[in-house]
C-alpha cells in the first residue's frame, strides 16, 4: 500500500532507517486524520509520481489547533516526511519525541 512506501523507494536507492521513518509519518498521519495521504489518488500509480517530484501529502493546519498532543504530532509527521533522508529523525527520536508529546498530556 502506498503508505508504507517512501520518497527514495522509487527512486530506487538505498533503503536504511530513515525510509521507514518516511513511512511512519504517513501512518501517524493515517491516525491521526483519518485519511490517506493522497487520498484524492484513484490510481495507484499518481502518488509515485507526486512524490517523485517532491510533492508530499499535507495535514489541514486546523489540527495543531487542536491541543499540545495533536500540535505535537503535526510537528513530528513534518519531520518525518522530510524530503532529504539525513533531515529525517530516527526511529531512537521518533520515540523519545512521541514520548515527550505524551508525558506532557497532563500539563497542557
Amino acid at each position: 500500500e502506498f503508505s508504507e512506501i517512501d520518497i527514495e523507494e522509487y527512486k530506487k536507492s538505498h533503503l536504511d532507517e530513515r525510509m521507514e521513518v518516511f513511512s511512519f509519518g504517513n501512518i501517524m498521519m493515517s491516525i491521526l486524520t483519518g485519511n490517506h495521504p493522497f487520498p484524492e489518488e484513484c490510481d495507484p500509480k499518481s502518488p509515485a509520481k507526486r512524490i517523485q517530484r517532491g510533492e508530499k501529502s499535507w495535514i489541514d493546519a486546523r489540527w495543531r489547533d487542536e491541543g499540545y498532543i495533536e500540535r505535537g504530532l503535526v510537528d513530528l509527521i513534518h519531520d518525518c516526511w522530510a524530503f532529504h533522508r539525513e533531515d529525517r529523525p530516527t526511529m531512537g527520536q521518533v520515540v523519545r519525541r512521541l514520548r515527550e508529546i505524551l508525558a506532557r498530556k497532563g500539563t497542557s
